[in-house]
């Protein structure tokens, strides 16, 4: 059975699109309340006070942690790229496609556990209780759609 190109391409957008929100967003680790509130993302840290609310850049986070997050985000970038080539190798050429899908699901697997370590890390230097955001959700959930465009993309003729 023929599977058509713009499924693909399609959920290989959708995908696309979620990594997207997970890179932007401060959503991968968050405190559980307290009169501190942190979201923390690949890029900035934002810290909620009744004073009001302070960022912090990533350059600015400890050694380890800055590492986690750029690692974090540059196989976030990886898979990004990857889906869009996915998603355009539907069009253009099957082994395209599987591979842009493939390299995606790789890259993603890395990156969740590598955001997943991330809170670790801000556990180890921010007092309270930590845990994992939207926007490792999201990832995790583009990591999925990524093994699946690359399923559908095996069925192209």
């Amino acid at each position: 059975m023929a599977i058509n190109k713009l499924i693909i391409a399609g959920v290989a957008g959708v995908t696309a699109l979620f990594v997207i929100i997970a890179l932007a967003t401060k959503g991968w680790v968050q405190n559980d309340g307290g009169r501190v509130e942190y979201n923390i993302g690949l890029f900035e840290l934002e810290i909620k006070t009744s004073g009001g609310t302070k960022t912090v850049k990533v350059e600015d986070y400890d050694d380890k942690t800055k590492e986690r997050a750029q690692a974090t985000a540059a196989f976030l970038f990886i898979a990004l790229f990857s889906l869009l080539a996915a998603a355009a190798g539907a069009f253009v050429n099957k082994m395209v496609a599987i591979a842009g899908g493939a390299i995606a699901s790789f890259s993603l697997l890395i990156a969740t556990g590598t955001g997943g370590s991330l809170k670790q890390e801000i556990e180890d230097n921010f007092p309270g209780s930590f845990k994992l955001g939207y926007s490792f959700a999201l990832c995790v959930v583009a990591m999925v759609l990524a093994f699946v465009t690359t399923g559908l993309a095996t069925q192209l003729e």
